[in-house]
């Protein structure tokens, strides 16, 4: 068996080199362009916070979090299955999975919207457990806003509840993302439960990365170029260096991925997280919440302490807003104009909350849309035998595509050599 070079260390990268490593290969590599693993899964600490760079969420209904990263191995701290939501008179009223948490659904007087919508909805959700899965996303012709417009859901419930929740997992507030994501998505909160890696999302990464051996890893290795030979590639290395493979995995962000395959950049969509820490707690409930408001700088919010009490120093409290748009402010502003925000919605935030920290994610998520994606699956097509592909480009960006992907590449990569 040739060299197998896997060029990235995040979540797609470590779970190619896991698979090798279960399958007693000895002679691959993992390049990283930086001094650790996880890509954009970071956790930073804060004087004794921990604080995710994105707001980032797991599922149980993830094959991976069953069959590469198991759930139990992360400590999950558990969402509830729902969500406080703001009405357009300006109650905070939850909207609970009625089977999930029949006790909250009944004591919020559900449903907090009129039957047609609920109706539409159970529909899509039936829809969405039947369809077929990631598979059927790149297939898909609509955007989410037009399947909701020809479904003809009220503006009460899109600007209420579909476009404050779905818009922040996509980080898309038009919700042009490919319609198939919105089932994706929808089939996967319906069926498992939503969790936060305990301590932080990159123990996701951490996990992955204490089941290889430490050998394997190159750090402070860019790669500029790939190209390919009679007998292989070559890799380039930005320090000057070349590198033979006999197989490639290439498991880097959307971005990185196209320049080295000289395809169009893609377009990317940002993301900021502002986190407040307060003594007492704003709210009790393990769950989201949405702001009603058109074009809100603050998409949604969530007391993640409520979920995971170990994000923060005993005590204390750390409530994180998500931001698809930071509109150029400086970090001051920011906080200004997200507490006024969140007091619009829970006005105790104005004597509670005191800002700690803004983080910065300028390029979170490619462009899903119908579009996006069908240009992705045909390019794809055209990769030479031998460069596989892992990550984002691979089909669509979220935790089980990484993860996925790349134990898909690495077997790909030992069918190649049996």
């Amino acid at each position: 068996m040739g060299r197998i070079a896997i060029i990235g260390a995040g979540l797609a990268g470590l779970a190619a080199a896991r698979r090798l490593t279960k399958a007693g290969v000895s002679d691959f590599v993992v390049l990283e362009r930086s001094s650790r693993v996880g890509g954009r899964v970071q956790t930073a600490a804060c004087n004794g916070f921990r604080l995710d760079a994105g707001f980032h969420v797991a599922s149980t209904a993830y094959p991976a979090f069953r069959e590469i990263l198991p759930a139990a191995s992360l400590e999950p701290a558990w969402f509830d299955s729902g969500v406080l939501l703001q009405t357009r008179n300006g109650r905070v009223v939850s909207f609970h999975h009625p089977l999930r948490h029949p006790r909250k659904a009944w004591q919020s007087g559900w449903p907090p919207f009129g039957w047609w919508d609920l109706l539409q909805f159970g529909r899509l959700a039936m829809e969405a457990l039947v369809r077929p899965g990631e598979g059927g996303i790149g297939r898909e012709r609509q955007s989410t806003a037009q399947l909701l417009e020809q479904r003809r859901f009220s503006e009460d419930f899109v600007d209420g509840f579909l476009r404050p929740f779905f818009g922040g997992v996509f980080l898309d507030d038009d919700l042009q993302t490919s319609a198939g994501l919105l089932r994706y998505y929808l089939a996967n909160f319906l069926l498992g439960r939503a969790f936060l890696p305990k301590g932080g999302v990159e123990r996701l990464a951490a996990t992955l990365r204490a089941q290889i051996p430490d050998d394997r890893f190159l750090f402070g290795q860019a790669v500029r170029g790939i190209e390919k030979g009679a007998d292989g590639f070559r890799l380039a290395l930005e320090s000057g260096g070349i590198l033979a493979a006999s197989t490639v995995i290439l498991a880097l962000g959307a971005e990185e991925t196209a320049r080295i395959l000289g395809w169009p950049a893609p377009r990317m969509q940002p993301t900021t997280s502002i986190y407040f820490r307060s003594r007492r707690a704003l709210y009790p409930d393990r769950c989201l919440v949405l702001p009603r408001a058109k074009r809100p700088l603050v998409r949604h919010f969530a007391q993640v302490t409520n979920v995971d009490p170990s994000l923060a120093p005993e005590g204390v409290h750390l409530l994180s807003a998500t931001v698809l748009d930071d509109r150029g402010l400086d970090d001051e502003s920011l906080f200004q104009i997200a507490l006024r925000e969140i007091g619009g919605v829970m006005p105790a935030a104005a004597g509670l909350l005191e800002p700690l920290q803004v983080i910065r994610v300028p390029s979170a998520l490619p462009g899903q849309t119908p579009q996006h994606l069908v240009t992705w699956r045909q390019r794809r097509a055209t990769l030479p035998e031998g460069l596989l592909l892992a990550g984002d480009l691979a089909g669509n960006a979220c935790q089980q595509n990484a993860l996925q992907s790349g134990a898909h590449a690495a077997e790909s990569a030992l069918g190649r050599h049996r």
